[in-house]
């Protein structure tokens, strides 16, 4: 049982090749409590049956596969030229900033409706860069890591103006953020976001703050 995953990728390769798929999700998570190291060459067959398949529509989960750089960056790539792939599920995989770069291409020319990067291990900068692209896009769900105060009043800002997303699921540390941290200059931002002296209870602010914005254009909000 140690290589499920590698026979997974192998069957959905040759049914890819078929080109006569009818599923709406390419499921490849990894389930297994032992790490498996998936073979180059079963990723590189995969990658491009799924980047040839015509008949495929819908989301591909490949969350917790543990695959190295070079493997995902070259899936990833492949997932890039498939322009029926309409979500992605990288949960639990390291996204370097080569695959960041590759991941916020596809976000802005793919359609992509469906994201999941949660546990990617990605920092504060790179999840502004996911949250501003997705929300600049078609995303329509949204899930995140942890968000920071500062990452939480970034989310914010750009989800105002937004119309397409539909539902967001992140977590939010605020324990360690102080009132000190916020630089709020604008008059209106102001009137937003008031001051509260307790870190809880700017955080309950916001996040309601934030759940007001969703509700009016009936959304769904979702944070641990």
């Amino acid at each position: 049982m140690d290589n499920v995953l590698s026979m997974n990728y192998l069957k959905l390769t040759e049914e890819l090749k078929k080109n006569n798929l009818d599923k709406i999700k390419l499921s490849l998570k990894c389930n297994n409590l032992c790490v498996e190291n998936i073979d180059y060459n079963i990723i590189e067959n995969f990658g491009k049956s799924l980047k040839n398949n015509k008949s495929f529509k819908g989301i591909i989960d490949i969350s917790y596969n543990n695959l190295n750089e070079i493997n995902l960056f070259n899936l990833i790539c492949n997932i890039s030229q498939n322009k029926q792939i309409i979500g992605l599920n990288i949960k639990g995989n390291v996204i370097t900033k080569m695959i960041l770069k590759k991941i916020l291409l596809i976000i802005e020319t793919n359609y992509i409706e469906y994201l999941n990067i949660q546990h990617t291990k990605l920092n504060n900068q790179e999840i502004r860069n996911i949250i501003f692209s997705s929300l600049n896009n078609n995303v329509k769900i949204l899930k995140l890591h942890f968000l920071t105060l500062n990452n939480f009043l970034f989310l914010i800002k750009y989800i105002k103006e937004n119309y397409s997303l539909q539902k967001i699921h992140f977590y939010i540390t605020y324990k360690t953020e102080i009132i000190n941290n916020l630089n709020i200059k604008n008059e209106n931002d102001i009137q937003l976001y008031p001051l509260y002296i307790h870190v809880n209870l700017i955080y309950n602010h916001f996040l309601f703050k934030c759940i007001s914005f969703i509700r009016d254009r009936n959304r769904t909000l979702m944070c641990a």
